[in-house]
């Protein structure tokens, strides 16, 4: 059984909701779980997976030290302090922000000298039953059918006419409201190598053409839905609705690797937007998209909030970020040399070049705790931990 924790009073929320993501939560997805959990699972029990117990479970003891802690000594005052021990597991909002920080910091290195464009990947409203229900098929498929029609389209002659690119996808299966919309972000590098091993850079101001590309990955994606669950199985008139495929324009590519860092390590909703939870009612803010971004507040039932969090659970082992071309890691394209290739530069330079992906990337540097007291670096002294279950979801 979950334990269950006495949540404190929150006031109600006013129209400001911004105001609520400013200040440190009084509530977070934990609390909620071992609040609503045990009752959840009792009236769900038929339709609940492995995967989405494992999940409550390990959202509910997350830092309650249940799952182990560490010990502190301040050097200077000498005094100890204790901290619990996290769950780890990647569906968690709040064990993942030193591995953002970290892919970040990967990606960057990886950037090369030209211009990126942010491609997203939608389907139909109609479809999201069907996806709902094939979970990690579904997704497969997005991905292997998004990355066909980048590279069918780069690699056409009226196009850019090249035979390797790079670009990185990420699987973004989650709305502002918790609903369920599954689509594919793409950061895809603005250009690649043709048969001679030439870069060719796309134009200035040139962009993939979507209404192709929509067209094409139409097509690729209702046929590799046809031979998973047969023509019988989609809904009807899906061939004459509109697949959207959205590119634009993405600089140097570094915001774009922030903004997408944020759905690799996070899922379906920070802490920070939550308000309150109480008498069985979760609200929590969100930005209204359709009204130019306004920040307002949803109210939604304990189950019902739940619910939708589980939608996002992925299958076990499930990998919702790929790199492809150059950027694979199984690649044999030196990264360095492409570089040269970019800047025109003379190879017998090109060791004035960093090489930060061959030669690796330095851990970022780790700041010891700091004192509540005094402020000053604290030591570790014990640590305990236990391991329930896999904490890696």
């Amino acid at each position: 059984m979950i334990s269950k924790m006495t949540v404190p009073s929150v006031l109600a929320p006013d129209h400001k909701a911004d105001h609520y993501s400013k200040s440190k939560p009084d509530i977070d997805i934990g609390s909620i779980f071992r609040l609503y959990g045990d009752a959840y699972i009792e009236k769900n029990s038929a339709k609940l997976t492995l995967q989405h117990r494992k999940v409550i479970r390990a959202l509910s003891l997350c830092r309650t030290g249940e799952l182990g802690s560490c010990e502190y000594e301040c050097q200077s005052c000498h005094l100890y302090h204790m901290t619990m021990a996290s769950c780890g597991n990647r569906h968690c909002p709040q064990c993942q922000g030193h591995k953002m920080k970290e892919w970040v910091q990967r990606q960057e290195a990886k950037r090369l000298p030209i211009e990126y464009f942010l491609m997203t990947f939608t389907i139909p409203s109609e479809l999201r039953q069907l996806f709902m229900r094939l979970q990690g098929d579904a997704y497969r498929l997005m991905l292997k059918v998004s990355s066909e029609v980048i590279k069918e389209m780069m690699g056409r002659d009226k196009n850019l006419g090249v035979d390797l690119t790079g670009f990185t996808s990420l699987l973004h299966t989650w709305g502002q409201q918790l609903q369920f919309h599954p689509h594919v972000h793409v950061l895809l590098a603005g250009g690649g190598l043709d048969k001679f091993g030439v870069w060719k850079a796309f134009p200035k101001g040139f962009g993939l053409q979507v209404h192709k590309a929509s067209a094409l990955w139409r097509g690729k994606l209702l046929a590799g839905l046809e031979a998973l669950v047969g023509r019988a199985q989609l809904p009807r008139n899906i061939f004459s609705k509109e697949f959207v495929v959205h590119c634009q324009s993405a600089g140097s590519g570094v915001n774009t690797i922030k903004y997408l860092s944020r759905y690799v390590f996070r899922v379906a909703i920070d802490n920070r937007r939550i308000i309150s939870c109480k008498d069985g009612q979760v609200k929590f803010w969100y930005k209204d998209r359709e009204k130019g971004d306004i920040s307002r507040v949803l109210t939604l039932s304990a189950d019902e909030f739940i619910r939708r969090f589980l939608l996002h659970v992925l299958p076990s082992g499930f990998v919702k970020v790929r790199h492809y071309g150059f950027l694979h890691p199984n690649s044999t394209q030196d990264l360095t040399m492409l570089r040269v290739k970019i800047l025109k530069f003379a190879e017998a330079l090109a060791d004035l070049i960093p090489d930060d992906i061959n030669d690796g990337l330095p851990p970022l540097p780790m700041k010891p705790p700091q004192c509540r007291c005094c402020g000053c670096d604290m030591v570790l002294v014990t640590v305990r931990r236990f391991a329930p279950f896999n904490k890696t979801g």
